[in-house]
């Protein structure tokens, strides 16, 4: 059912209000996931407040959702590992933007430690340069009055 397929392309993120944090509001985003990963074996980390970072296991893929301008970016770094069961994988996004990657099960474990920057495809970062640079000299600037 075609129905069904659109549906599981949607992204919905959850919205809570500072002044009552027990509260959720689902909202429907106005882009949705692309169809070329496996939606079942994919891991989705929030990198830097505006880019949604999407890890396919099973493909090897990874792409980047600019938040901000509503536009995929694929990236061409791949994982050094084969297909893997993404239920056979532990994933942990740190507070210093790495994300880690362990399997613990049998003699084929691993650990995979990736710095989220990494994951960014180099238009992205160029774009993100450019806003921050402004951002900073617009505050330098003020503070030197």
């Amino acid at each position: 059912d075609d129905d069904d397929d659109d549906h599981e392309l949607n992204i919905w993120y959850c919205e809570t209000a500072p002044s009552s944090p027990h509260r959720y509001v689902w909202r429907l985003y106005d882009i949705p996931l692309t169809d070329t990963f496996d939606k079942e074996m994919c891991h989705v980390v929030l990198a830097f407040h505006y880019i949604v970072i999407l890890f396919d296991l099973r493909y090897n893929k990874i792409a980047c959702l600019d938040l901000l301008h509503k536009r995929w970016h694929r990236t061409i770094l791949r994982f050094p590992m084969q297909y893997c069961q993404l239920s056979d994988v532990h994933i942990v996004h740190t507070k210093d933007n790495f994300v880690h990657f362990m399997r613990c099960k049998g003699m084929r474990g691993f650990h995979i430690k990736l710095a989220l920057a990494q994951c960014i495809p180099q238009q992205l970062r160029k774009v993100y340069r450019q806003r921050y640079a402004l951002c900073v000299s617009g505050y330098i600037r003020k503070i030197e009055k």
